[in-house]
Parts: structure tokens; sequence; C-alpha cells
């Protein structure tokens, strides 16, 4: 007996006008590796920011005006979320 193995052609979900804008994971995975060091500096740059704005007004101004400085960093914190999803 002879048996003959046939291929199934694999389900494309896109048209085929779309199947260019399929997903690469290797692209994917550079074009991460890549941002990283940038994201990695902004974090660090806004931790930075934080604990200066801390030492800089509790010293300066006052504890009153410290908790209120302590207090908005949530919000600026939404508030930059929110820019960085609009600008995406």
């Amino acid at each position: 007996m002879n048996f003959v193995m046939k291929t199934e052609k694999k389900y494309n979900p896109l048209p085929d006008s779309l199947a260019r804008f399929q997903r690469n994971d290797s692209l994917l995975k550079h074009k991460l590796l890549s941002y990283l060091p940038f994201m990695i500096l902004t974090n660090l740059s806004t931790l930075l920011l934080s604990s200066v704005d801390g030492l800089v007004v509790g010293n300066l101004v006052g504890s009153s005006a410290l908790s209120s400085v302590s207090i908005f960093r949530p919000v600026a914190i939404v508030i930059s979320i929110v820019s960085a999803f609009i600008a995406t």
C-alpha cells in the first residue's frame, strides 16, 4: 500500500491584502530591546525627580508642603499615563 500524505494549508485569518501585516516576533523583540535603555532612563529620571522634589520641598518649605507634593504625585502619574495613551 502506498500512503500519500496531503499537506494542509495553514489557516490564515487575514485576507491576502493584509497578510504582510502579520506579527513578526523577532522584529518585536528587536524593537523592544532597542527601546529598553530609554525606558529605564525615563523611569530612573522620574524616580530622581520625585526624590529631589521631596528633599527640596521638605527642607525649604515645610512638612505641610511636602504632604501636598506627595498627595499630588498619583495625580501626576495618571495624567502622564493618559497623555502616553493619547500620544500613541
